[in-house]
This record gives C-alpha cells, structure tokens and sequence, in this order.
C-alpha cells in the first residue's frame, strides 16, 4: 500500500525527493523520513501544498504561533526569502511532527522519527528558466537526485551533518523546546534574516516564534 501511494504521488505530479545519482550534486535531503523518498510516512508540506490538499501560513513579520500536529491538520508555516505570491521560491517551512495517522507503523519500527518535534524543511522550489521542459519535474530548477541544489532538505537540530553526507534521519533531527534555529543560510550563503525560536511543544502542539533580524 505504500508503494501504491507513492506511485499515486508520481501520478498526480510529486518528483521522487530521493538521490537517485549520488554522483551529481550534493548528498542530503530528507534523509528518508518522507513518502516521496523512501515511500514512508506523509507528505511533506510542500509536496501538500503544490497539490492544493494544504493552505500554508505565510509569515513575513515577528509572531508567536501555536502550530498543530502537521500530519492530522495539516498547519505549516512557510517563510520565504522573498515571497511573490506563489509557493514557488526558495523558503523555510516548519511543522510539527507526530508519530501518528500515516507517521505511525512506521515510526513504531524506527523507520521515521518516533518521538515528537518540530521538522523544519528548507525548501528552493525557484523556477526553471534556464533548460527545455519536457515533464512535470523540469518545472522548478531544483530537483533531489542530480541538481546542484536539493530541492526540499531536512534543516538538522543536531547540527551534526550526517544527513548531508547520506545517512538517514534520527530523532536527534527534529527541533526540541527552547531550541532555536539561528545563522542558517540559503543555497547562494546569505544567512537568514529571522531565528525561529520553539518556545514549547506538547503531544499534539507546539508553540513557536518568528523573530526577524
């Protein structure tokens, strides 16, 4: 059944988020924890909202959000580098995680995150400009397996790097209360202009603040 959705996301116009050519472009990515690259788990929330099933919150000023688990509400916020009323762009997309709904069989085998926390995503869904289109997943310049940029990658909370050199995802990844995620950089190496700070997390919630610089 989950290759079955997986395949379904194929249909309605999702790219594989896995690194099909570890040989061209950098390694990283979602280590896993996604459907659309292990065939595990939800959607993410980009993935969601390209196909309409999710309406993000888009934030451009300092504000305190109670986000609810992603998975059962489908609540994201997504900030942009420089928003111009599309989902296309590069941009940073928060949700809570939970182990439960889609999330459930396999977190209680390891295969994804088992506890919860916050997954922020870093996202660079830029257009493509640049080369012929010739199918669905030739529409942003990005893609996860031969780009020079990942499209959609895990930000670590571990800080330790082990996604970017191939390995999967752990639960050390997932962003914790009093947590806060500061000096990251887009893909060109200019830092971002807000810190996102996790304020608290309960089972099912966690309260979150956008702080710009």
């Amino acid at each position: 059944s989950e290759t079955i959705i997986h395949e379904t996301g194929h249909l309605l116009g999702l790219d594989d988020y896995y690194d099909y050519d570890s040989t061209k472009g950098p390694l990283g990515g979602l280590g896993g924890v996604d459907m659309m690259d292990t065939s595990w788990g939800d959607h993410n929330s980009y993935s969601k909202a390209l196909l309409g099933w999710i309406e993000p919150q888009i934030i451009k000023e300092d504000a305190t959000i109670t986000l609810n688990s992603f998975t059962e509400t489908g609540e994201v916020i997504f900030i942009y580098r420089n928003y111009q009323d599309t989902l296309f762009g590069e941009h940073i997309a928060i949700e809570l995680y939970t182990p439960t709904n889609l999330n459930e069989i396999r977190a209680k085998k390891n295969d994804l995150f088992s506890i919860v926390g916050v997954r922020i995503l870093h996202v660079n869904s830029i257009l493509n400009f640049e080369t012929s289109i010739t199918n669905v997943y030739d529409i942003t310049k990005y893609n996860n397996g031969n780009a020079d940029y990942k499209l959609i990658s895990l930000v670590e909370a571990d800080g330790d790097g082990s996604i970017l050199n191939g390995a999967s995802a752990k639960n050390s990844d997932l962003f914790q209360a009093k947590d806060v995620f500061t000096n990251y950089k887009w893909h060109d190496e200019t830092v971002v202009n807000f810190d996102i700070i996790i304020n608290s997390i309960s089972n099912n919630q966690a309260s979150i603040t956008i702080d710009f610089k």
